[in-house]
């Protein structure tokens, strides 16, 4: 058995009272009831139709039978019933123009059973609002039913809820007690309401459209003065107290009904029952008029943004802990299997670590490579040389340059005391297991590589900015688009927004367009997620990258075999990098495929994880050493970061690129063993700096082997094109000349900055 929910009680009670308040809204009584409507606009939002077809037949019948009330509560049901049937059946949602056609056809016997013209013009007239106001009302209850917001409503739902307000005013003028005005008990209430809980703009539309609905019963425009009057008088004592407000509302209604006549038949009854209505706003207990949805839209917001704050504060720190414990179980294995190295190797490698763990993961890194007139690993051996002699460094040790400029100073002395003093407690221990305890290492600096960067990405707070949202929101609603709600985030490097919208706006290119004027920022979607159940759409939006790549990239097996034994890929790591990976596997034929392939996706696959170059090259090495095959593979790969306009050139046995520059074509060299061949190899990372103008070459060693580096210059040299698939087909077509005997690849590059 189903239980009945309160809600759902308080839902069609409210149903009822709208059907009964549409079913008197008449300017005159030959007009058409405005009750069909909001049943068709009920049965537009899948409401129970067999709870509320009842409940509109009744209103029809409210106020006598008759055979034009009789067709009017019957003929629509009929339709709609049906129509619902026929929509279930084929699985089609009602569409607002099929429930117009609804409404037009139920209203159709009316017009052939009415006789004369006049009948036929008011009818006329009558269908016209009905349409209209059907149309208007489905708007509405969209909001109210399916969205279930009230609070941001686009240009027309504003309208739609300032008609329906205004009519359902008119109806409830009709309502009177011996001679004794209900509506205005109503009236005195919201005025009250309005002064101690809505903003003034909010207020007088409410109030205009009430009374409004109030003036169109006595076909009195001067009442809507009275009332809007009435409250901006009173709206002035609302910081004396609650009691005086009432006393200010009494006297205003008394003088603009008695001097001004802004009210028929002004009497004493009038002034007593908004006298009522205003009074028993007052007396309500404040816990009931707190728990009001209008009251904590805001602090729901703010309390929510709070737990958010708070639980992402308690994973950051855990994550850095356990990064920490990562760290130190690495150093220890790093330590263990450098023991035995000369003096200067082991100052050299424990550079390197402390350089990779530090200066890798800190946000000033970009920064810190272009000032520092050395490199980081080069800097930190004096450090690391008199940690070893006296078990302790500070930062004097240190070149000025960098402990006068460097962010993460106290985690670096750490970490060299640290590394050096676990290398001295373990030296007597002697060498075991070297290559697997350095293996171990570096994946658990692998592993602690990704925690960190997952623990910097964490620290990415929303960024809490109502007056940015209520411009967003205010914005779009005037393109008629709805905004639930907006969050933004900030970084170094990009801003990001998410937004709910309704699920009809989520493709409206003019969101892009108006969240990137408010944020002064060029934004661009990053993804949505849409929730059928509540016809709302969540979008993703990072700031645009500066600068673009073009690319055109050209693979070719050795004499037309079905298999190339190098492979190559141009992926997104992020909105803002790009990586550009060419693997050349030893030899030709399927084995050479096979082992560039499966490095392609290793690089892949760590590169996605988070883990940076450095460190997935040289765990891809160890575990291509482990497996001691005789196949190997020469790794070119390029980090293009679109925000700055670098590259970060990562080689392990790979041939050299060229960089074409304006003033000259730079050679960018390799010098390491490729991938697999002995296991403690390292890749040669450089960086460089690009321009728009820069294009920059990759090539495989069959197109290398047959053109020689001079002849690739001189291709580069002599043509004058931009582009980069012009670039590519005239170095491979210019190998083939010569004869190419070999797999060959090439991938030919360059940015340009976004309009």
């Amino acid at each position: 058995m189903a239980v009945i929910k309160r809600q759902d009680i308080i839902k069609y009670a409210v149903i009822s009272l709208m059907f009964v308040l549409t079913s008197l809204a008449k300017i005159d009584n030959r007009m058409l009831p405005l009750s069909l409507s909001v049943y068709a606009a009920l049965t537009y939002c899948g409401l129970n139709i067999a709870i509320i077809s009842p409940l509109y037949i009744f209103s029809c019948l409210f106020n006598g039978l008759t055979l034009t009330s009789l067709i009017y509560a019957i003929t629509p049901v009929v339709i709609c019933v049906l129509s619902k049937l026929i929509h279930k059946r084929i699985k089609k949602d009602f569409y607002i123009l099929e429930i117009l056609i609804y409404v037009f056809l139920s209203l159709l016997p009316i017009f052939f059973i009415t006789k004369t013209v006049d009948e036929r013009i008011f009818l006329t007239i009558s269908i016209v609002l009905l349409l209209i106001f059907t149309y208007t009302s489905m708007s509405i209850f969209f909001a109210l039913f399916i969205r279930k917001n009230i609070t941001n409503l686009s240009i027309d739902e504003k309208v739609a809820l300032f008609i329906l307000i205004m009519c359902l005013s008119l109806g409830l003028t009709k309502i009177r007690i011996l001679s004794f005005e209900i509506c205005l008990v109503v009236f005195g209430f919201i005025i009250e309401y309005c002064i101690f809980k809505n903003s003034v703009a909010i207020s007088l539309c409410l109030l205009l459209s009430i009374s409004l609905g109030y003036g169109m019963h006595f076909y009195n425009v001067s009442s809507v003065a009275g009332i809007l009057t009435t409250y901006l008088v009173a709206y002035s004592f609302k910081k004396l107290n609650k009691y005086i407000s009432v006393v200010a509302i009494l006297l205003i209604d008394f003088i603009m009904g008695s001097f001004f006549k802004c009210y028929i038949n002004y009497s004493y009854l009038h002034i007593i029952a908004i006298g009522v209505g205003a009074l028993l706003f007052v007396v309500l207990p404040n816990k009931l008029t707190q728990k009001w949805p209008s009251l904590n839209v805001e602090r729901e917001k703010s309390c929510i943004n709070e737990i958010i704050r708070r639980d992402k504060k308690e994973i950051i720190k855990k994550l850095n802990i356990a990064e920490s414990v990562i760290y130190q179980l690495a150093g220890n294995y790093t330590s263990m299997g450098n023991q035995n190295l000369p003096r200067e190797e082991l100052i050299k490698r424990m550079a390197n670590e402390v350089s990779l763990e530090v200066c890798q993961a800190c946000r000033n890194r970009d920064y810190c490579f272009k000032t520092l007139n050395m490199s980081p690993e080069i800097a930190l051996r004096n450090a690391i040389d008199v940690a070893l002699i006296s078990s302790k460094v500070t930062v004097n040790e240190l070149p000025l340059s960098m402990s006068s400029k460097c962010v993460c100073l106290g985690k670096m002395l750490d970490k060299i005391t640290n590394i050096t003093s676990v290398y001295l407690k373990s030296k007597k221990q002697g060498e075991q297991h070297l290559i697997e305890n350095q293996f171990l290492a570096m994946q658990m600096a692998g592993v602690g590589s990704v925690l960190g960067s997952i623990s910097e990405e964490m620290k990415v707070y929303p960024k809490a900015s109502k007056d940015l949202e209520e411009k967003l929101i205010a914005t779009l609603g005037y393109s008629n688009i709805i905004c639930k709600e907006a969050v933004f985030f900030s970084s170094q490097n990009k801003v990001s927004s998410m937004l709910i919208v309704r699920e009809k706006d989520k493709n409206n290119k003019i969101i892009e367009e108006v969240l990137s004027k408010v944020l002064n920022v060029s934004m661009i979607k990053i993804d949505e997620e849409v929730k059928k159940e509540e016809a709302l759409a969540y979008l993703y939006f990072e700031s645009k990258p500066i600068y673009e790549l073009v690319y055109n990239n050209i693979v070719s097996a050795k004499n037309g075999s079905l298999y190339c034994g190098d492979s190559q890929t141009v992926i997104k790591i992020k909105e803002n990098k790009v990586l550009i990976v060419l693997c050349d596997g030893m030899g030709t034929g399927k084995n050479a495929q096979q082992t560039s392939t499966k490095t392609l996706e290793l690089v892949q696959d760590f590169y996605r994880a988070g883990i940076d170059s450095s460190k997935a090259l040289i765990l891809i090495n160890r575990a291509l050493a482990c497996l001691n095959r005789e196949n190997f593979t020469a790794v070119d790969m390029c980090v293009v970061d679109l925000n700055f306009g670098s590259v970060d050139f990562i080689k392990l046995g790979a041939v050299p690129s060229f960089i074409k520059k304006e003033e000259g074509i730079k050679i960018v060299e390799s010098g390491a063993l490729p991938l697999g061949i002995i296991d403690n190899a390292k890749p040669n990372v450089t960086r460089e700096v690009i321009s728009t103008s820069d294009i920059l070459v990759m090539v495989s060693d069959g197109i290398l082997d047959t053109l020689k580096v001079e002849g690739i210059k001189e291709i580069l040299h002599r043509i004058d094109s931009k582009n980069p698939k012009t670039i590519s087909e005239e170095i491979f077509g210019q190998a083939k000349i010569r004869g190419l005997q070999d797999d060959a690849s090439i991938i030919v590059f360059r940015i340009y900055k976004k309009v």
